[in-house]
């Protein structure tokens, strides 16, 4: 398991662990601070390529859909380019690994989309109706006696590009965030028969008026 951010972030990590996850890995430095998305990505690519020359290839890289506060669902996709691995995105539905390749549900939008794509891909997941397992007492107790999570800075991944990084490295930047104001605004059509008023709201509505 893998995420970036501050050190308190340690205690969800230690929550995949007590959920089955053989290793957790933080990646935590001053210098990831004010990332971006891309950023993100960067850092995250070169932490997995570094665990991959160490353990070995992964075939399935599973991300959650966005976050909660940037909410812009972009880091999962950027990964997998950086990754060069086939991507799924916006999973609504529980994978199957089929032979060489992984089949899924997606939200489409207007539908819902079945796809396939060849290993090694990565999924971006978001609501789905499978609810996550609960930790077991031993499998909370052996992340706590036996199991750490492991902190990597921007030192200990070399490929790292550090002019990429960071808020001056990264090459968007959040401006302002605010919540628009509620505008309340009905407008009645008067007169004329059911079929008129539903005549004259369409017109209206093609014209943008409303």
């Amino acid at each position: 398991a893998f995420s970036m951010g501050p050190p308190q972030a340690a205690r969800v990590l230690k929550e995949c662990l007590a959920l089955g996850a053989e290793r957790a890995c933080l990646l935590c430095d001053a210098a990831f601070a004010g990332s971006d998305t891309y950023a993100t990505a960067h850092i995250l690519a070169k932490a997995i390529r570094r665990d991959e020359e160490l353990n070995g290839k992964f075939d399935l890289i599973l991300c959650g859909k966005q976050s909660s506060d940037g909410d812009t669902a972009q880091v999962g996709a950027e990964l997998a380019e950086q990754l060069g691995a086939a991507q799924l995105t916006g999973v609504c539905g529980k994978p199957e690994l089929q032979g060489d390749s992984v089949c899924a549900i997606t939200d489409g939008g207007d539908a819902l989309l079945r796809m396939r794509a060849r290993l090694p891909a990565l999924l971006t997941v978001g609501s789905t109706p499978y609810a996550l397992r609960y930790a077991t007492i031993s499998g909370v107790m052996a992340a706590n006696r036996a199991k750490c999570v492991e902190t990597l800075g921007l030192a200990d991944l070399p490929e790292v590009r550090a002019e990429v990084i960071g808020l001056d490295g990264s090459p968007t930047r959040t401006v302002e965030t605010y919540v628009p104001p509620r505008q309340s605004k009905a407008e009645f059509i008067e007169g004329g028969s059911v079929y008129e008023k539903a005549s004259e709201l369409a017109k209206r509505l093609l014209r943008g008026l409303m």
